[in-house]
This record gives C-alpha cells, sequence and structure tokens, in this order.
C-alpha cells in the first residue's frame, strides 16, 4: 500500500504543470535595445540606474500543460529579423576562435572571414579600420575584439 502511494505521488507530481518564477531585470542598452537579465549582476554598471524593478515587468509564463495555448493567451508578434553578422579572422589567433565558438554554441548565424587567405574579406577588413582581430560586425555595428558579454548585448542573446 505505501508503494501504491508513493508511486500515485510521484505520478500526480509529474502530471500537474509546475509554475515557475525568477527575478527579471530590464534595462536599455546605448543603442535603444531592451535587455532582460535575470540578475542585478548581469546589468552594466551604467545601466543600473535605470533597471526596471522585477514586480513592475509582465509577468513571463511558460506550460508544457496540454490545455495551454500560447497563441490563445497572447497576440503574435513576429521576432526582429536577425542582424546580419561577420566575422574577421586569422588561422593562428586565439581569440577569434573563442569568438567563432561563442557563434556556434549560441546559434549564430554568421560570415566568416580569415584575412589572410580571403581577398575580399581582407577588403573588408581594411574598410572596417583593421587594428586587429577578430573584428566583429553585427548589422551596423562593429566590436572589435572578443568581448562575450558585449556580444550577447548586441546579438540579443
Amino acid at each position: 500500500m505505501f508503494r501504491f502511494l508513493v508511486m500515485l505521488c510521484f505520478a500526480f507530481l509529474c502530471l500537474v504543470p509546475v509554475q515557475l518564477s525568477a527575478e527579471v531585470f530590464k534595462y536599455v542598452d546605448s543603442s535603444g535595445v531592451s535587455v532582460y537579465v535575470s540578475s542585478l549582476e548581469e546589468v552594466p554598471a551604467e545601466y543600473r540606474s535605470q533597471v526596471t524593478d522585477p514586480h513592475d515587468l509582465p509577468a513571463i509564463t511558460k506550460s508544457d500543460y496540454p490545455g495551454y495555448s500560447p497563441e490563445k493567451s497572447a497576440p503574435a508578434t513576429k521576432a526582429p529579423a536577425a542582424p546580419e553578422v561577420e566575422l574577421y579572422v586569422t588561422s593562428w589567433c586565439g581569440y577569434c576562435a573563442k569568438a567563432e565558438n561563442f557563434m556556434r554554441k549560441n546559434g549564430v548565424r554568421y560570415q566568416k572571414y580569415d584575412i589572410e587567405k580571403n581577398p575580399t574579406g581582407k577588403r573588408r577588413y581594411q574598410e572596417l579600420g583593421g587594428g586587429g582581430v577578430p573584428i566583429i560586425k553585427i548589422g551596423s555595428s562593429v566590436v572589435r575584439g572578443f568581448n562575450a558579454p558585449l556580444l550577447r548585448r548586441k546579438l540579443n542573446l
């Protein structure tokens, strides 16, 4: 009988949707993009004064419950188009490898140019001012060197 009750409790816990909650903080970066983070420590110091209190933000819910349909619950919004990303690298640069690995791990589509092997890539790299690798062009924005937090902000990750 005890075993049956344990199994019944386990089945009940597995089948009942559980609502989880977490604090979310919002700020707007210098390019005007709204950035949401899960802890205040993730907000760069220059933006901390504009952080929105987590309790003032709308509720975020996700449910795997079969009767829940996000299409019925909220109006559909079209996701913004991903910016075009160009990565200017060399084969011997460790930070270039880190930047490329970052893009792959985060599912970012990008065009890679090895500036020592690709004349078009070298010309474009020079048009961006050169000066070192990697150079990462995200839309009209240029990131010099590998900086994961900055790339996350620029790519809205």
